[in-house]
Formats: structure tokens, C-alpha cells, sequence
């Protein structure tokens, strides 16, 4: 990629991933367990008797059949939410927040970019009790300071 394309790309909007955000008051270690090979967390933490995990897909692009895109990777998470037993599936079920997180960086162009997913995979979303959520990042001007 030249200069200019490179840039074209930092300041194109963009598709990230999708995170599956969890809040319970049961740990979150047996559903870690449960999605792992499908999903990995991202950090999982503990404060005031409420467990937080965030978690990603392990190499989606890998898998065969698999597209990278937003409806795929949902459709993935609810497969292996909707296969939960035991103590994962207490965990699910008494969440007080299950979110599909669906990350977006900002940039100037195009002018405007439209995402949608089928009816399906949003009963889908609704059949395993999630919420979706959509952030924005964005644009880097270079200009910021690291905490």
C-alpha cells in the first residue's frame, strides 16, 4: 500500500469486530470455559460481588464458512450461547448485562456507510436475551495523549 492509500485507509470507516460483554453476580470462569476455542476474553474483572467479561472470537476469518463481517460473527456468538449447560449457562441466565458490541472506527469517508443485520439474526439476538450495542471510535488526529 502507497502513502496515500495507506492514509485513505486510516480515514476510511470501518467494521472492528463484535465483543460479547457480560456483567453477573456469579464468576464468569465457567462460561470462559464453555466458549473456549469459540471465543477468548478480552479481561474478565471483579468489583463490589459483579463479574465482568469481555470477550472476542478466536480467528473468525479462519474458520471455514465463516465471513468476517458483523451478522456472521453475532450469528456465531448466539450459536454458542444457545449450546451453554450447567454453570455457564447459570451464569448467562443471571447476567444483568449481555451485549453483543458491535465496534466501528469513524473516518471521512465514505460519506456515509450503512450496516444492517437480517430480522433473523436479531430474533436471534432477542432469543438468547442480548442486547446489541454499537460504539464508534474515533478518528486519530494523532493528537492524543495515552493515560
Amino acid at each position: 500500500m502507497g502513502e496515500s492509500s495507506e492514509r485513505d485507509y486510516e480515514l476510511s470507516i470501518k467494521f472492528l469486530n463484535v465483543d460479547l460483554d457480560v456483567v453477573s453476580t456469579r464468576p464468569t470462569a465457567p462460561l470462559t470455559k464453555s466458549l473456549d476455542g469459540i471465543a477468548y476474553p478480552l479481561h474478565e474483572t471483579a468489583s463490589d460481588g459483579q463479574y465482568l467479561a469481555s470477550y472476542e472470537l478466536t480467528e473468525p476469518e479462519k474458520r471455514a464458512g465463516t465471513e468476517f463481517n458483523a451478522e456472521q460473527m453475532v450469528l456465531e456468538f448466539c450459536d454458542a450461547i444457545a449450546a451453554l449447560t450447567g454453570d455457564a449457562l447459570s451464569v448467562w441466565v443471571l447476567a444483568s448485562k449481555k451485549e453483543f458490541n458491535l465496534g466501528f472506527d469513524s473516518g471521512l469517508h465514505p460519506r456515509n456507510l450503512q450496516w444492517s443485520l437480517q430480522p433473523e439474526t436479531l430474533q436471534r439476538v432477542a432469543d438468547v436475551d442480548a442486547a446489541l450495542v454499537i460504539t464508534i471510535y474515533a478518528v486519530s488526529t494523532g493528537d492524543e495523549v495515552s493515560a
